[in-house]
């Protein structure tokens, strides 16, 4: 017997229970982030003062001569300037589809969500991966001149991190050079890497990581899920027997356990990149021959080993830090991969490749080679105004704006602006440190 009515004809007689709200599919876990402080200002640029030389002084019996410079001699400091830099993102939306089609799901708010969500993401890598364009600021008296692209995040403020000549007693010092990050080296005889940058990490890192934090007592250790699974497999490892109770507290405010590694709250931050290069050398260029040849000043193999020169990191004109498969190495000339795309860890994207010889990088003086690029850093360090690492932002206008710009002069379309002047820097030097060139269990 036929039925009364067909699938087809009965689908035009109802409807889709279209349900409000969007599901997330697209999330970075940050446990670290949401505990930064802020600090508003306003003005040029917010300044601090660093110690730089110690003032002398020094034993002295009767009738010394006091009338020398170890005696006399007096501290002196330096003033650390941190600018604001703007993250903008434009909504365009169509009038008739935000009035006809928004019943169920706001089409202005829904944009106006997504913006949000990726200003702060923006931000979020930022603060560890960022690197401010040579050249955006000129330094004066009164604080930087003109408005950088964007600021320095942790892994460039320990790249250019230079220790003090007098810290004599810091458990690293290094005569002037850095001393708060822990290049990781393969140290086991039996490994044919041996002696080359780059290993699993140890909780004897993690220890050497932690001294090297003397400028407040941490807050934080902060690493990905890869090196966070390393950490718990060490601990479940430790002689003697680590339980949960021992290794995870409740704390910070929260109702999920804490990891804790030495009274220190440990956070899983995604954000920290698994691409980093490991077993690296910089050489100068020398030319570029074509689309897909780069001519160095030096073998590169003569520093990474034989048979190691894999990956060409090359930084264009647009700032962009381009990463391609070495396919050849003769002596310095490198042939490479020029086509496909990379993650850029900096950006946070996946960039297209580009030909070597297309005007992006003329005039670049220097590349990079390395072994391989899943290395990955840890960071130990302390927030909070005048101690350690803090996120800035304008006293006028803190935090993200929506601002209505108006409706569009030759279309039936409105422009809304979602903005944030935001900065972020470390005030005690000592206060952050990192390891790297980690690479993960079963490399």
């Amino acid at each position: 017997m036929a039925q009364v009515i067909s699938l087809s004809d009965a689908a035009v007689l109802t409807n889709n229970m279209l349900v409000e709200g969007i599901v997330a599919d697209i999330v970075t876990v940050d446990e670290w982030f949401k505990y930064l402080p802020f600090v508003v200002f306003e003005g040029l640029a917010y300044t601090f003062t660093r110690e730089q030389r110690l003032a002398k002084a020094d034993f002295a019996q009767p009738g010394s001569n006091l009338n020398q410079a170890r005696y006399q001699g007096g501290a002196t400091f330096a003033p650390v300037n941190v600018n604001l830099s703007a993250i903008i993102a434009d909504i365009i939306i169509d009038g008739q589809i935000e009035d006809q089609f928004s019943e169920t799901n706001d089409q202005l708010q829904v944009q106006i969500s997504a913006k949000a969500k990726q200003i702060a993401r923006t931000y979020m890598n930022a603060v560890v991966n960022a690197r401010r364009l040579s050249g955006a600021l000129t330094q004066a008296n009164n604080g930087p001149i003109g408005i950088a692209d964007r600021f320095n995040g942790m892994k460039s403020i320990l790249d250019a991190e230079a220790g003090n000549v007098d810290d004599v007693n810091h458990p690293f010092y290094n005569a002037g050079a850095a001393t708060q990050t822990e290049a990781l080296v393969e140290d086991d005889p039996s490994s044919a890497r041996v002696g080359k940058a780059g290993r699993v990490y140890t909780l004897e890192d993690l220890d050497a990581m932690i001294d090297r934090v003397t400028g407040s007592k941490p807050d934080f250790i902060m690493m990905n899920s890869r090196e966070l699974r390393t950490l718990r497999t060490l601990l479940r490892n430790t002689g003697g027997g680590t339980d949960a109770t021992q290794i995870q507290m409740q704390g910070l405010g929260n109702a999920k356990p804490t990891l804790m590694y030495q009274d220190i709250a440990v956070f899983r931050n995604d954000f920290i990149s698994k691409a980093e290069p490991v077993n690296s050398v910089s050489l100068s260029v020398s030319s570029i021959t074509d689309a897909d040849t780069l001519v160095l000043s030096a073998d590169p193999e003569a520093t990474v080993g034989s048979g190691n020169a894999k990956h060409l990191l090359i930084r264009g004109l647009d700032g962009i830090l381009y990463r391609y498969p070495i396919t050849a190495n003769s002596a310095g000339t490198l042939d490479v991969t020029n086509s496909g795309t990379f993650f850029d860890p900096e950006n946070n994207v996946t960039q297209s490749r580009v030909a070597l010889n297309g005007g992006n990088f003329a005039g670049v003086a220097s590349a990079m080679v390395a072994e391989r690029i899943d290395g990955s850093s840890i960071y130990c360090g302390a927030w909070g105004e005048l101690k350690g690492v803090v996120g800035f932002t304008s006293s006028n206008n803190a935090g993200l704006k929506l601002e209505y710009v108006g409706p569009r002069e030759n279309e039936n379309a409105y422009q809304y602006r979602m903005k944030w002047y935001c900065g972020f820097d470390l005030y005690n030097r000592l206060s952050l440190a990192r390891m790297s060139d980690v690479l993960g269990l079963g490399n």
